[in-house]
């Protein structure tokens, strides 16, 4: 069936459950776009920026970034349960 525990997990977690996954990262950052400018801009001018953009440019700079694909989203999970199943003892920079 499956050589390693990480294909085992990939083997029973179903297709269309992934696509929903991936959707929910999708649906926040458009929910919250809005907030996320004022607080982008409010850094702006307390950086005291030369020229701030105002909150429609950030808005839509931020809504034409692209969406969470659902091979990101498996590749992540993937890295995680890796990391979980072989955790590195060592500090990261002596690799």
């Amino acid at each position: 069936m499956a050589e390693s525990p990480l294909m085992l997990f990939f083997y029973f977690v179903p297709r269309s459950l992934w696509v929903l996954i991936a959707k929910e990262p999708n649906q926040y950052k458009k929910e919250t776009v809005k907030a996320r400018a004022k607080r982008i801009r409010a850094k702006q001018r307390k950086r005291r920026v030369q020229t701030p953009e105002s909150s429609k440019q950030i808005e839509r700079r931020l809504c034409a970034e692209a969406k969470y694909e659902v091979h990101e989203i498996l590749h992540v999970i993937g890295l995680l349960i890796a990391r979980m199943l072989n955790p590195m003892t060592r500090r990261f920079s002596r690799h």
